[in-house]
């Protein structure tokens, strides 16, 4: 669920963007790429790119943006912080497969010049686990939401995330070296319009209450059974459950 403090804006969208329910979008992206994404927890910028494509079907004009992102996921921990940030250290980076390096950044979703939206926040427990493995912690998640809704002046400062004792803070900043690395990366893998349609179908299927379980290469969920990400496989590629 997303947090209390997350429900105006939630309404706020739900009134602008008409043709979409956050929330069954934010089911579709966690049970899909829960179910096929071999990156899972570093794949932010597929998210986005799918997320993008699909709501450009639906008449929205949105956009990829990537740069920094630093979350306080616990507001007693003093290490509770998972961060994006091209000067942080440690940070959880994106495993860029093919391409043979790791990036530091975060992309997320511009739904318009004032309205932003980032999918994957509900992998913040499974980024924490991986940093805990690096240093051997054992940090608390508190705050987890399944998605953000946030505008300009929901983000805080840099340092007040890494300082702050309260849960809920999040940093957000586009572009910079980081940002211009990640649009490359997005202009260089593009998106598999296949992903699109297996996306929407997904969607449309849990709109309709048409559930099963969605089967991919990395675990499994409560959607029908798709093959999803690898061009093989088509949008009939289904088995009913």
């Amino acid at each position: 669920m997303v947090l209390k403090s997350q429900a105006l804006n939630v309404k706020s969208c739900s009134r602008l963007f008409k043709g979409v329910d956050f929330e069954v979008l934010g089911k579709t992206v966690r049970s899909v790429y829960g179910a096929a994404s071999l990156d899972h927890g570093a794949d932010c910028l597929s998210i986005s790119g799918v997320i993008v494509a699909f709501l450009k079907g639906l008449g929205i004009s949105a956009k990829v943006v990537a740069g920094e992102a630093m979350w306080r996921v616990d507001g007693q921990h003093d290490g509770a912080v998972i961060s994006h940030v091209e000067s942080e250290s440690p940070v959880v980076v994106m495993n860029t497969g093919q391409m043979g390096a790791q990036l530091r950044f975060h992309a997320w979703v511009e739904l318009n010049p004032a309205w932003f939206l980032d999918m994957t926040t509900y992998q913040f427990q499974l980024k924490m686990d991986r940093l805990d493995e690096v240093d051997g912690g054992n940090t608390p998640v508190t705050w987890k939401p399944d998605y953000l809704l946030f505008k300009h002046s929901d983000i805080s400062t840099f340092n007040q995330v890494q300082s702050s004792f309260s849960s809920g803070l999040f940093y957000y900043k586009i572009g910079g070296k980081v940002g211009e690395v990640a649009m490359n990366a997005l202009k260089e893998r593009e998106v598999d319009p296949i992903d699109v349609s297996v996306f929407s179908v997904a969607y449309h299927s849990f709109m309709s209450g048409d559930l099963g379980f969605l089967v991919g290469l990395c675990g499994s969920s409560k959607v029908y059974v798709y093959l999803f990400g690898h061009s093989k496989y088509s949008v009939c590629d289904r088995v009913a459950i």
